[in-house]
């Protein structure tokens, strides 16, 4: 008998690449108390502008005490039209700017029109959290804040702490290599920071290129942020290390050191078609070079039998020439094994990547037809097919691809039942 088998999600990814100028704004100058006024405000509002730090000490029970001990930074800035903007952070959470803000002599106010997850959030390891939606700031004798603030949270439920100049030392750190690439980066995923305060941009953009010259950070029109996603220029980089030093928030206060060695799987030189004939450079992961009769011909790569619901990292990675810049499309020769007919998920995801900007083209299943051959514990194989990935155009001399398991990055998808086992061969990958 035979079944249907949706296979592989088959993506190509074209993002920011190449050259082009940060079209971000300039993070306004924050002031100190000796500074002079701005234009539109007082000498006294003046003494506001700044970056503070806020640490809770208490919140009124029912609420979880996880804003306790968070230390939290608060940007006043001058806004256009000389009015005042506030911006509160949680250390290692999410920036948010206030709607509302009211200066008196003695105090500063802060706060939304409305109640919601759009609110200052403070997140809890168990999960918990707090939502502030205003916060009261005593000042000073010279106008700027010290001393004393309170916060609510629409509920007329309270929190109170400290509120003193930012003297925190910022941090950052990266995600780490996604689950399916065996503990390493291939030479085009791209490299998500994350920062416990916001930086500006532009800062953050010229520290991270002057370690490594060969990231792009695209434009992304704001002007802080605690996060940043880089782009590599091409698809043939090698393990390197990384050294972030000199960057700085808007009070001066410099970095946590921050250094990395950026491992990546290495995946050898351009070839017209991989055949796996030979033990030819190719990264690879989980995965088995077989020369027996379950190839096409020659040689192939196994992908092992794993359950599909089961993050089991198995993957290759390689670079296809294309010399002549005529073509355009990415093909693969592939086969699968299973236990069972029914009850099937996509095994593979099959990508490829190149430079400079390409549209990106997804297609997330094809069909295989199974058959029933008898032989235990994979009864049941498909024929070979060719995957193909299609660009409407490419207009590089070399492009990335890689082939890995679902069931690490994929949606996790619950099945009834027993879980069937799948195994994969790839015979061939080139381009056409």
């Amino acid at each position: 008998m035979s079944r249907s088998l949706a296979f592989a999600s088959l993506v190509l990814v074209g993002c920011h690449w190449g050259g082009g100028e940060d079209l971000s704004p300039p993070t306004p100058t924050l002031r100190d108390a000796g500074s002079t006024a701005p234009s539109g405000l007082s000498a006294r509002d003046a003494q506001l502008l700044g970056s503070y730090e806020l640490v809770f000490d208490f919140v009124a029970p029912p609420l979880p005490p996880v804003s306790i001990g968070n230390r939290a930074r608060l940007d006043v800035r001058e806004g256009p039209n000389g009015m005042i903007t506030a911006a509160l952070t949680p250390r290692w959470g999410e920036r948010h700017a206030f709607t509302k803000v009211e200066v008196s002599p003695s105090r500063l106010l802060v706060r939304d029109f409305t109640l919601g997850k759009e609110n200052a959030t403070f997140n809890g390891a168990d999960g918990a959290t707090n939502r502030w939606i205003a916060f009261a700031f005593e000042r000073d004798l010279v106008g700027s804040l010290s001393g004393t603030f309170s916060a609510n949270d629409g509920h007329d439920r309270e929190g109170r702490g400290l509120v003193r100049p930012d003297d925190l030392a910022p941090e950052i750190t990266l995600d780490e290599p996604r689950k399916s690439r065996g503990g390493r980066y291939l030479p085009w995923d791209e490299l998500r920071f994350n920062a416990a305060e916001p930086f500006s941009i532009r800062a953050w953009a010229t520290a991270i290129q002057s370690s490594a010259p060969e990231l792009h950070v695209p434009p992304t029109g704001r002007v802080d942020a605690t996060t940043i996603t880089c782009f590599p220029l091409s698809v043939d980089h090698t393990s390197r290390s990384l050294a972030i030093t000199t960057l700085a928030d808007p009070s001066g206060n410099r970095i946590v050191p921050f250094t990395r060695e950026l491992s990546v799987h290495p995946v050898g030189t351009p070839r017209e078609r991989h055949d796996f004939d030979d033990e030819a450079a190719l990264a690879s992961w989980g995965v088995e070079r077989i020369t027996d009769a379950r190839c096409k011909k020659g040689g192939c790569i196994l992908f092992p039998p794993v359950t599909q619901t089961s993050c089991t990292p198995q993957g290759i990675a390689g670079l296809l020439s294309n010399k002549d810049k005529k073509r355009h499309s990415v093909m693969a020769s592939v086969r699968v094994l299973t236990s069972r007919a029914d009850d099937i998920l996509a095994p593979l995801t099959l990508s490829a990547r190149a430079t400079p900007d390409l549209p990106k083209v997804e297609r997330k299943h094809t069909s295989f037809t199974l058959e029933r051959t008898g032989a235990e514990p994979l009864p049941y194989e498909s024929k070979w097919e060719t995957i193909t990935l299609d660009y409407t155009s490419l207009p590089v001399e070399t492009v990335g691809f890689s082939f890995v398991r679902l069931g690490c990055d994929g949606e996790k998808t619950s099945i009834a039942g027993s879980d069937a086992e799948v195994a994969v061969i790839v015979d061939d990958v080139w381009l056409e």
